[in-house]
């Protein structure tokens, strides 16, 4: 050994010393398939960006079928959730209506204020009533404005002479609470508004 040069000797565990010239190879071959425009190596395979146009294609397909499902559904669900709220906010009218109509009160000219609301309390539904004068009193609630389906829904109580109210709607007894709620599928024409104060 020559004068003022001192040779370094390193201790490696059992299988070290194979790991890390392996490791130093790759590095190696990393640079050079860099320098030659070869493609980047990724612990021993090539590395993608992005998605495939076949992946793509794949992913857009689910996405569409999930609508198919879920769209209908979610307009279903809306249309029994407005049909439900109308329905009751109606029969919360039962009872003034009731109190009104035995009062001697006359049908025709009834006021919000006879059913004790007002035309705000009703949340963007309109309220309209028909009937009087010889003719069974009825009021009919129109909701949804065409969220949906484009059309809106009318969901009605008719005075009976016999005592009690009975339903009808516009809607198909699939949006129904229960079976004998209301009679569905009704061609129903709103009448005219109760008179304002």
């Amino acid at each position: 050994m020559k004068h003022g040069m001192h040779q370094q000797y390193r201790l490696y565990a059992p299988g070290q010393e194979y790991r890390e010239q392996n490791h130093h190879h790759r590095g190696r071959d990393a640079q050079q398939a860099a320098g030659k425009g070869g493609p980047r190596r990724c612990g021993g395979y090539a590395c993608q960006a992005g998605f495939t146009l076949v992946e793509l294609m794949v992913v857009v397909a689910i996405i569409g079928i999930l609508a198919a499902v879920a769209i209908p559904r979610y307009q279903d669900y809306v249309r029994r959730s407005e049909f439900n709220a109308a329905l009751g906010s109606l029969r919360g009218l039962e009872t003034n209506a009731e109190i009104y109509l035995s009062s001697g009160g006359d049908w025709s000219d009834i006021r919000y204020r006879d059913l004790g609301i007002s035309p705000e309390s009703l949340n963007g539904k309109r309220l309209t009533v028909s009937g009087g004068s010889g003719s069974d009193p009825a009021m009919f609630l129109t909701y949804g404005d065409g969220i949906v389906d484009g059309e809106a829904g009318i969901v009605s109580l008719a005075s009976q002479a016999q005592g009690g109210w009975v339903c009808r709607t516009t809607e198909k007894a699939e949006f129904l609470p229960g079976a004998g709620a209301c009679e569905a599928g009704v061609s129903l024409t709103a009448g005219a508004e109760p008179g304002g104060g």
